[in-house]
């Protein structure tokens, strides 16, 4: 097995990741640093249990609710539709459904999750941070 292969999965395991403020190179909040930095935790225990949890994290960040729906729909609509178009120049094998984004760069915020049927999906976005979440209708 390759040296360098094993010395990367043993960083993985052992070492703390850098702080989003380090990786940019600007300043992150705090609060948005350490809703990150939790869902990275080497623990399980440590990380949020919920996406409810992640979402209560993530709603104290300074700049929660900066982004609309309508925002957060744009930025999607815009960075999904390039996307598809990147994919099939590339002759990947990526599907061109609305929802994919396997071939996401690595400055787009996270991929959304399919709704199921029985959970209709809310989006709200944090900061730039897009998060999707299913709603419970009994609460509406």
């Amino acid at each position: 097995m390759n040296a360098k292969f094993v010395e990367l999965c043993q960083q993985h395991v052992v070492n703390v990741p850098d702080s989003p403020s380090q990786r940019l190179g600007r300043t992150v909040s705090a609060e948005l640093e350490s809703a990150l930095l939790a869902c990275l935790e080497k623990s399980r225990a440590k990380r949020p249990q919920t996406a409810r949890d992640l979402s209560e994290l993530l709603d104290r960040a300074p700049t929660a609710g900066s982004w609309s729906l309508d925002d957060a729909e744009a930025w999607w609509g815009r960075h999904e539709r390039s996307q598809v178009t990147a994919a099939g120049a590339s002759g990947s094998a990526a599907s061109s459904s609305p929802g994919n984004t396997t071939s996401a760069s690595p400055n787009s915020p996270p991929a959304r999750a399919s709704s199921s049927p029985s959970a209709p999906a809310a989006r709200t976005s944090t900061g730039g941070f897009d998060q999707t979440m299913a709603v419970d209708d009994r609460k509406a």
